[in-house]
């Protein structure tokens, strides 16, 4: 992914973001959950910025990796998700 591609991603999230979050009414289970993916998307994107700013492969390779897991197994599969994030982080690094 280029730098505008993640900067638009980015920006996505944050609406996203800003639309979940209303004072007046409690988030559902749901919506609590998807917030919290939202939150780790977030995060991974960031962190992806920075390895690229500071030129380390592997963090950017791990921190991608970790993005698109959020995005494929996040909702569905939490569970799935966390084995794939420690197995692969044996085998990449």
């Amino acid at each position: 992914m280029t730098d505008g591609e993640l900067h638009g991603i980015l920006e996505e999230i944050n609406r996203e973001i800003e639309t979940l979050s209303d004072p007046e009414k409690p988030l559902s289970r749901v919506k609590r959950k998807h917030g919290y993916l939202l939150l780790k998307k977030r995060d991974a994107l960031e962190k992806i910025l920075q390895a690229r700013e500071s030129r380390n492969p592997i963090e950017e390779m791990r921190h991608t990796t970790n993005f698109r897991l959020l995005c494929s197994y996040g909702e569905k599969h939490p569970f799935f998700l966390r084995l794939l994030q420690n197995k692969l982080r044996w085998h990449i690094f």
